[in-house]
């Protein structure tokens, strides 16, 4: 099984040895690490003065929590201090990044380019390293929070560029267009590592705006949804009903 964390920036990809030590590799490099110290300078001055609020570091990142400070204090002083780490830190390689109350409560601070949509494209241009001379032909990407967003808007774009494909062949109308929530991305570079049959799935949990074309209630659907896939990947016939997907 592969694994990725912290957004993506670190990689492992799955191998066919089931013993020796986990490998990793970085999604972006990352030469210049001085810029957290500065940060996390700046962010204990307001650490300082907004009860409630603390630092948080990763071995990628370093955040400014403030879920817990007085709401409006800690908006205000949120602004202030992304408005401040913006200034000092414009000509260093990072993004900075301010996810409001109902999205988490906190500034951050990481490596320019690192998110989960450019994880996404990273995976897909390196597939044929996992298994050589096939292309991906089903992909389920599912989310629960506004870090997700990118994997999913990305993963919907690249189905969508093959639906447009097939369409076009075959002299149906155009889809129509994209849905808001989509940041769009150009996504050409995963054409030839892609099947013309591909078929995606993109799934947030919760109901709620999002870039995904479907979503579930709460994790427990997620699981279930999971367990219901194994069930029919395992099953000797070739044809199903809705029935066995609930059937033991």
């Amino acid at each position: 099984i592969g694994m990725a964390a912290e957004h993506g920036m670190f990689i492992s990809w799955p191998t066919k040895s089931k013993h020796g030590k986990r490998r990793w590799e970085h999604l972006v490099p990352e030469s210049d690490r001085s810029w957290r110290s500065i940060a996390v300078s700046i962010m204990e001055v307001y650490t300082s003065r907004t009860h409630g609020s603390y630092i948080e570091e990763t071995e990628m990142k370093v955040l400014w929590q403030y879920r817990d400070a007085d709401p409006e204090f800690g908006n205000i002083q949120a602004k202030e201090i992304e408005d401040h780490l913006a200034n000092v830190l414009r000509n260093f390689a990072v993004d900075i990044l301010h996810a409001g109350l109902e999205e988490g409560g906190y500034v951050e601070v990481r490596p320019a380019g690192v998110n989960k949509g450019v994880l996404a494209i990273h995976t897909i241009q390196n597939f044929h390293s996992i298994a050589p001379n096939k292309q991906v032909d089903f992909v389920l990407v599912l989310g629960d929070d506004h870090c997700d967003e990118p994997m999913l808007s990305v993963v919907r774009q690249i189905g969508r560029r093959v639906k447009t494909a097939k369409r076009g062949k075959t002299g149906l109308d155009p889809l129509p267009d994209l849905p808001s929530t989509i940041t769009l991305v150009d996504v050409s570079s995963c054409d030839d590592h892609i099947s013309p049959d591909l078929e995606v799935f993109t799934c947030t949990v919760g109901k709620k705006p999002s870039a995904a074309a479907n979503y579930l209630h709460e994790v427990s659907e997620v699981e279930e949804l999971l367990s219901s896939l194994v069930k029919v990947s395992t099953r000797n016939h070739k044809f199903f009903s809705s029935v066995d997907l609930v059937s033991d």
